[in-house]
């Protein structure tokens, strides 16, 4: 049975929260609860999509292996996230690896009981599809940033991001490795500890994994210069 911290953590989810209370009863039952260490996989690339996932604790990283045996970080989900949802409806394998990159807690809710409960109440598909669209939103930005912004406005924008997640704080951790986070911005380790540097001028000081804005204003105008 899930706890009280649990099911508020499934609430806080696009998805999960737009579900109908009396949906979310005939669900709770069967979701469950499971503890991964750092570096062990929730699935695996090619596994067989069987659940839809909420991150309750640390961080999960979904992954695609390239074929030199690298990997590339495509996105990272926090507690009070869900993912996996797209592969509802569809006997496919899931296309990315999920990752813990901390010890963390991720609930799962078996897709069978999900799509049976969609079909029965259409009027529970909108969750789908925002859950849906807010990740498409986040791979377009993510796209967008790729083709558009150097490598250094990529780390600045990122650290804005991570501001905002952490309510606006001025002064914040860096929760990844160098190297999981240069591979998510699609640049190389040395290119960030350049960018870092280099941010200094825009209002950025950096002390290891903390991270201090002293003036955000001057890095939201280097995040959109042409």
């Amino acid at each position: 049975m899930l706890s009280p911290s649990h099911l508020d953590c499934m609430k806080q989810t696009t998805f999960f929260g737009m579900l109908p209370s009396d949906v979310l009863d005939k669900i709770l039952p069967n979701a469950q609860v499971s503890s991964f260490q750092q570096g062990e996989a929730v699935y695996r690339q090619g596994d067989t999509s069987r659940s839809v996932y909420c991150v309750a604790k640390g961080a999960i990283k979904l992954t695609v292996a390239r074929q030199n045996g690298t990997e590339v970080v495509v996105d990272i989900f926090h507690p009070g996230t869900s993912f996996a949802e797209a592969l509802l409806f569809r006997d496919d394998t899931y296309p990315v690896s999920a990752v813990a990159l901390a010890d963390s807690e991720v609930i799962s809710v078996p897709k069978s009981l999900l799509e049976k409960q969609l079909r029965e109440k259409p009027d529970t598909l909108p969750s789908l599809l925002t859950a849906t669209y807010m990740h498409l939103h986040r791979l377009v930005r993510q796209i967008e940033n790729l083709k558009a912004a150097s490598g250094h406005q990529r780390v600045a924008d990122f650290l804005l991001a991570l501001a905002d997640h952490n309510q606006n704080a001025s002064t914040f951790q860096i929760p990844y490795e160098k190297q999981t986070l240069a591979s998510m911005l699609g640049i190389q380790p040395e290119t960030l500890s350049r960018a870092f540097k280099r941010l200094s001028m825009h209002g950025v000081e950096v002390h290891g994994p903390e991270v201090t804005l002293t003036d955000r204003a001057a890095l939201e105008a280097f995040v959109n210069e042409d």
